[in-house]
């Protein structure tokens, strides 16, 4: 059954490659044109993943087992409190820390022009786009560079040490607000990303990181580190979701630990994987190396919060892709002046700028969000009651994960690429006040680093196989939902034409030309 199902991955891969179409690279350098029309291609990529489903449903049986899959072992720790006291792990925190607080100088007392000014290039490049393509490549880097996480061992450990109190007060937490603080937050973070103007001031890079860093640690001194971080930050949720996918997984073998565990520990056939909390206390971790995106299927159920939270993560990647898009430049053209005449008491361009791009975020959301639950109710009609549309919706909103992924390493390789590359020249003047610290300063950005044709078969490739894996998971999860092989067969139906829709939608905006709007 394995070789038929790689054989069924090879059989889509050799599809797409095969193919020639015609477009235009959504990055930087010269354009590239391909000899067809690119509807040829956008239906070939939704036809490879079509296919895709028809190859799952003939090699996945039912009974398949979705937790067994092979593990390689590649590091053992036995020390009591495990990754407190591991070297190398602190020595990285070390480095992150200090890197955070270097960004916040720049940001605050540095060139306030963003590609003079580390704090821009820190955030938004290295940070958001590079961290969003590391952790679903190898694996929940951020659990170890985690900065307020940093900050609140450090003074939990003085704490302790001199006064012998835990600096967490420990208040319940009610299960009713699971995740939404960091709901919230993730709509905020979106909000500045795609519709804040001033988004790459390094003084407001400062004061909102500074801001964030604060509440965070209010947090978990009142919740309990875990409690908090697994609820109120962002990144932490996001990144765990994302490491689902990634190539190392951490195994915890002290399952004394997971009786005393803050989240509650769940462990799976016997086995505590990737829970944090017990890896902070134990006594024997194990780091693995798995196949890419088999550890989200442990992710199970999420609750509505949770599916919601994994909706906006997509809808916030895709609107950032489409607000570059051509189409998006003339609605925007085509609203501000009659903005400017409805509403003469607003005059700020930038202000009603950000209204506009307000409401298209806040559609996209509504958008994705109802596509899913008319897709849900379709499959639970589907199913002649065997599922519920609540119970196939948390079952799996995990499916939609490596379609993000795969559209957020698409998006934003160029980018990464390109503009990453500011890093070199900024760690020599990180307040761009003319030091030379490293002797790179003068480093000059290659904007040929990537090209345009390279992007394009990169970018379809990638987005076919996050959509062929969100397939393959969704059939996995569906016939363990339903049971009845045949009732889960026939209710993927829906589900399949969703993601063929979205694999049209984000080659689309992938082909368009950016488009910056310009102010007059």
């Amino acid at each position: 059954m394995k070789i038929s199902l790689f054989a069924g991955f090879v059989l889509c891969a050799f599809f797409i490659s095969i193919m020639s179409i015609s477009v235009e690279a959504h990055g930087f350098g010269p354009r590239y044109d391909l000899p067809v029309p690119l509807y040829l291609y956008l239906s070939g990529a939704g036809f490879a993943v079509a296919l895709s489903f028809v190859v799952m449903a003939m090699v996945v049986k039912a009974g398949h087992h979705i937790f067994a899959y092979p593990v390689l072992q590649l590091l053992s720790i036995n020390k009591p409190n495990g990754l407190l006291v591991c070297t190398g792990v602190w020595a990285l925190r070390g480095l992150s820390l200090s890197l955070f607080i270097l960004t916040l100088v720049a940001g605050a007392f540095g060139d306030q022009e963003p590609v003079r000014n580390l704090a821009p290039t820190m955030v938004w490049i290295i940070f958001w786009v590079g961290l969003g393509i590391a952790v679903p490549l190898v694996g929940n880097i951020w659990e170890v560079i985690n900065p307020w996480k940093i900050i609140f061992d450090l003074f939990d450990r003085i704490t302790q040490k001199i006064a012998g109190i835990q600096l967490s007060l420990g208040i319940p937490y009610r299960k009713r607000y699971a995740l939404v603080p960091g709901l919230i937050f993730l709509i905020l973070f979106g909000w500045v990303e795609n519709v804040y103007t001033d988004s790459a001031v390094p003084r407001h890079i400062a004061l909102f990181g500074t801001s964030y860093a604060v509440s965070m640690l209010i947090g978990m001194v009142l919740f309990g580190k875990r409690t908090w971080l697994e609820n109120g930050d962002v990144f932490t949720i996001l990144f765990n979701r994302f490491a689902g996918f990634g190539l190392l997984e951490l195994r915890n073998d002290d399952y004394d630990v997971c009786i005393q565990c803050e989240l509650g520990c769940k462990r799976e056939n016997l086995l505590c994987i990737d829970c944090y909390a017990c890896a902070d206390l134990s006594n024997k971790i194990r780091l693995v190396a798995r196949p890419w995106a088999v550890g989200l299927v442990r992710m199970g159920n999420h609750s509505n919060v949770g599916k919601i939270f994994v909706i906006v993560i997509l809808a916030i990647v895709s609107f950032d892709g489409f607000s570059e898009t051509p189409v998006w430049a003339s609605i925007i053209n085509t609203s501000l002046p009659w903005m400017a005449t409805t509403f003469p008491t607003f005059n700020d361009v930038y202000f009603l700028l950000m209204v506009i791009s307000s409401i298209g975020l806040i559609a996209t959301v509504l958008i994705f969000l109802g596509a899913y639950q008319l897709t849900m109710n379709l499959m639970s009609s589907a199913t002649r009651g065997g599922a519920s549309r609540d119970e196939l919706a948390r079952g799996l909103i995990i499916t939609l994960l490596p379609i993000a992924i795969a559209y957020h390493l698409a998006h934003y390789l160029s980018l990464f690429a390109v503009q990453g590359q500011l890093l070199i020249p900024l760690l020599s003047d990180p307040l761009g006040q003319g030091m030379n610290l490293f002797g790179t300063a003068d480093y000059t950005v290659n904007i040929g680093v990537i090209s345009s044709k390279f992007l394009w078969y990169f970018s379809v490739v990638v987005i076919v196989i996050g959509h062929v894996i969100a397939v393959y998971l969704a059939h996995v999860l569906s016939i363990n939902i339903v049971h009845n092989r045949a009732q889960a067969l026939k209710s993927q139906y829906p589900l399949i034409v969703l993601m063929i829709g979205y694999t049209v939608v984000s080659l689309w905006i992938i082909a368009q030309p950016i488009t910056e709007v310009r102010i007059a």
